[in-house]
């Protein structure tokens, strides 16, 4: 075979395989010396035209020649529509249902969460580092205002204790000092100017003692208890529950370095009043705000809790969000739940019932709805084997149903199982 041969046979070879992947009819020549000494590409299936979109034949790969043979996939994409072959077995698997009409629920029901009341909420912070030497509390305890929580052991708090002691030795050295040149000066035994100076001094070391002072209470330490005391007798600090609650969280043990006085110690809640954190879908805001806005404020919801079947809790509105999440395009809302026996704990979810007038939606079953791409889908079925992706927009959940509020025509045949399935 000579080298222009070669490369012809070459080149034809590479463009039969360009012919394949750009899935058209392709007819490869070759001259006749050569022909049949390689085998040629055979005409691929044409996807269906635009203008067969939505008519009344089948749409299959059969249409151009037996799609056995020459149909690379059974089923296929175009923009938005799909086309599945006459011969796919995932025809089979396909059920459709009509888009209906149906009457919306009167209740809005969203899930939320319990959390503790931010300003019912304390943070335990350790004045400066330390060793923990006891640990007084545990996770899960009712504790008052002032009950010791931990006890630390720290050089720090001995280097505070040294500079109040020597403040207060210094008070009453001035103090004593300016006794005595005041009654020297009342005797004609000193002069005005040594009076003057002793009353400084004394300005000065009162100043001095009260920073120590009141730098002790702000640890947490008792002054007088501190003055009597002896490094020995006072190494330790404890550290005091700042309000009266449940301890949610102690993360210390006996033993354990604090290395920085900035470390959270623990949690403590009064949970005598919780909050209820809902997060309102958008396309839900206008009718919450409507029905906000007919009975007026104060507004009482009702939350159900799965702990307590059949048992409702009733708070009151506190505050709707004023911006919408990014990522989940919601809004908060805040529910204030007295909770006087302690049987709402944070964490637990709870079903949130706002009080609505019924109205009609179009709704389609859960199982029809896909996701995908970052869009919310449903397939309608234009033709035997052709559908179309339909982006649509939720509503209100309603047991195993969607309400459509945007994308859909009312008798629109919607694919209701193995959406998943499609390209």
């Amino acid at each position: 075979m000579t080298p222009d041969l070669k490369t012809f046979r070459r080149l034809t070879v590479r463009f039969a395989a360009v012919c394949l992947l750009l899935n058209v009819n392709v007819a490869c020549w070759q001259p006749a010396s050569v022909r049949g000494s390689f085998v040629t590409a055979a005409p691929i299936a044409a996807a269906p035209p635009a203008a067969a979109v939505g008519a009344d034949f089948p749409v299959s790969a059969s249409s151009a020649s037996s799609a056995g043979e020459r149909s690379p996939a059974s089923v296929w994409r175009e923009g938005e529509r799909v086309y599945l072959a006459e011969n796919s077995p995932l025809r089979a698997r396909l059920r459709f249902e009509a888009a209906r009409e149906e009457v919306r629920p009167a209740s809005l029901r969203f899930v939320g969460q319990i959390v503790p009341d931010p300003q019912r909420l304390a943070r335990v912070y350790a004045p400066f580092a330390g060793k923990v030497v006891a640990v007084h509390a545990g996770a899960g305890r009712a504790v008052e205002a002032g009950e010791p929580l931990v006890t630390l052991h720290s050089p720090e708090l001995v280097a505070v204790w040294g500079e109040f002691r020597k403040a207060r030795t210094a008070l009453n050295l001035a103090e004593r000092n300016w006794a005595r040149q005041r009654d020297l000066f009342a005797h004609r035994a000193a002069a005005q100017r040594d009076l003057e100076e002793a009353q400084a001094d004394l300005d000065d070391a009162r100043s001095e003692f009260e920073a120590a002072r009141e730098r002790l209470v702000l640890w947490g330490v008792d002054p007088d208890s501190a003055a009597t005391s002896s490094p020995r007798e006072y190494p330790h600090l404890v550290v005091r529950a700042p309000q009266s609650g449940r301890v949610l969280e102690l993360a210390v043990a006996v033993g354990e370095v604090l290395q920085d006085e900035a470390e959270e110690l623990g949690t403590i809640a009064d949970l005598s009043v919780v909050w209820l954190s809902v997060e309102v879908p958008e396309h839900e805001l206008r009718r919450v705000l409507a029905q906000m806005g007919r009975a007026g404020a104060p507004y009482t919801v009702a939350a159900h809790v799965a702990a307590y079947p059949g048992e409702t809790f009733r708070g009151e509105v506190l505050s709707l969000g004023e911006l919408v999440s990014e990522e989940t395009r919601t809004v908060s809302l805040r529910v204030a739940l007295p909770n006087p026996d302690g049987r709402l704990k944070p964490g637990m979810f709870a079903t949130v019932e706002i009080a609505g007038e019924p109205q009609r939606g179009l709704s389609v079953p859960a199982s029809a709805v896909v996701q995908r791409g970052g869009q919310t889908l449903v397939y309608e079925k234009l033709a035997e084997g052709v559908l179309a992706a339909r982006p649509v927009t939720l509503g209100v959940e309603a047991g195993e149903r969607f309400f459509i509020t945007g994308g859909l025509k009312a008798g629109a045949q919607i694919l209701t199982q193995n959406g998943v399935l499609l390209p």
